[in-house]
């Protein structure tokens, strides 16, 4: 989403209430800078204006905005947002930025991501080369298949120091259009708190710049 927000306007939706990762993005803001994607739901209506109020921003990238839950929300800290409201907040970002991507949990009990998945243009499968990702995406192959014909498959490795059966994964989840190799640099911007910023890595910049010219 970091490498898309230079060359158009991103609004990336984290709606996982079970982990709120708003904290996780941002944990050099004030907490008056944080906005919950809750309050945002919550309201009568939803118009671009109150995704704008209710965005967090990175501190150099006007062009991205996030929305997402914040540390301490959970579940049961607003009311479960209808179809008719999702939608609304979907419509609202589309009018908003050149592209919307909602960072989809494996939970059914999500409405955002059950909606998301049924209405959007392309997929974007991030797999990790291990064992448990297989076994994750085994449990969930029926969910999927409906959307196999417009889903780009990601290879992500997230660790360099051991061995990931990289070959084998993508044999099990072929075709995979990409692999995104192990960044350090982005790893110490986990770390670090600063996620949400540009990476200066070229060859993991090299891959997320196939995935653009896969989008429209």
């Amino acid at each position: 989403e970091v490498y898309f927000a230079k060359r158009a306007s991103v609004i990336f939706v984290s709606p996982d209430w079970n982990k709120p990762t708003l904290t996780y993005f941002f944990p050099l803001k004030k907490e008056s800078d944080l906005f919950s994607l809750g309050r945002v739901l919550d309201k009568t209506s939803i118009t671009p204006e109150d995704l704008l109020k209710g965005m967090v921003y990175s501190s150099n990238m006007n062009n991205f905005g996030f929305l997402g839950y914040k540390s301490g929300e959970n579940r049961f800290s607003y009311p479960k947002p209808t179809t008719d409201k999702v939608l609304s907040l979907l419509s609202a970002a589309s009018e908003l930025a050149d592209y919307v991507f909602v960072d989809c949990s494996s939970y059914f009990d999500d409405p955002i991501s059950e909606i998301a998945i049924s209405n959007a243009n392309n997929y974007i499968n991030f797999i990790v080369p291990d064992i448990l990702s297989m076994v994750y995406y085994s449990s969930y192959e029926k969910r999927y298949s409906t959307i196999e014909h417009n889903t780009i498959k990601i290879i992500n490795r997230t660790f360099d120091d051991v061995f990931l059966p990289e070959s084998e994964v993508k044999e099990h989840f072929k075709p995979v259009t990409i692999s995104l190799p192990y960044s350090m640099m982005l790893k110490q911007q986990s770390l670090s708190g600063t996620l949400a910023e540009r990476i200066n890595d070229t060859k993991f910049k090299k891959e997320c710049s196939k995935l653009a010219g896969l989008l429209p």
